[in-house]
């Protein structure tokens, strides 16, 4: 467990999420980071982002990578911009509020 511990201050490519996410955001998924390297199991996060050209939803999945020995070393994370499907999804709830 001494590997995982020593990784909670690591985030690939030299950036934490506190980098670029404001706040509780990037905590958020700083905390998802360290949580994924202490358990070694993986876990999904979904964010809302607010930017001057428009509203942005991502979903982030972390994984643990491990060594050949089976120690984590590092934490794979893949980001999929959700968007359109949170769109689509708060259009469907309005349209159906708007029919009752």
């Amino acid at each position: 467990m001494a590997a995982a511990s020593a990784f909670n201050e690591y985030v690939p490519e030299g950036h934490r999420p506190t980098d670029f996410l404001p706040g509780a955001r990037g905590a958020q998924i700083l905390g998802a980071i360290r949580a994924v390297a202490r358990t070694g199991e993986g876990r999904g996060v979904e964010e809302g982002l607010d930017f001057p050209n428009g509203e942005f939803h991502l979903e982030v999945g972390l994984s643990p990578v491990r060594d050949e020995n089976g120690v984590i070393d590092a934490v794979l994370g893949v980001v999929h911009d959700v968007s359109e499907r949170v769109s689509s999804a708060r259009a469907l709830r309005e349209s159906e509020q708007s029919l009752r």
